[in-house]
């Protein structure tokens, strides 16, 4: 399995907020080594849109944005997202839990995403 260190002061340096940093030390200490099973484990823990924006090199960040962009295409084409903005009072429990694990999903592939573009990233920042 492909992996990539990611050491603390490369967020500090990058200005991640101080919520995230403090995250990044209570669960890895001063670095960690990125993995995509350990991305999609952290989807909902960590901002990877911020990670992708501030961690990635210009190459990668490129590729980060068009990968990211079908990843958004598919999560607002499904036609449950549609019913998001219909009317909110017509849905049942069950629209709402599976809008809850469309979301994860979503958040899980974005975290896969990054760790790829961050683990073959040539030279990240």
């Amino acid at each position: 399995m492909k992996s990539r260190t990611l050491h603390i002061s490369q967020l500090i340096t990058s200005y991640a907020c101080q919520s995230q940093v403090d995250l990044f030390c209570e669960k890895f200490g001063n670095q960690v080594e990125v993995t995509v099973s350990l991305a999609r484990r952290f989807s909902g823990t960590f901002d990877f849109k911020w990670a992708a924006d501030d961690l990635l090199s210009g190459s990668a960040r490129v590729k980060y944005d068009a990968d990211r962009a079908v990843l958004v295409a598919r999560f607002h084409a499904d036609p449950l997202w549609a019913m998001v903005g219909a009317d909110a009072g017509t849905w049942a429990k069950h629209h709402v839990d599976t809008h809850a694990a469309l979301w994860a999903q979503y958040e899980s592939d974005e975290a896969a995403l990054w760790a790829e573009c961050y683990i073959n990233d040539e030279v990240p920042k």
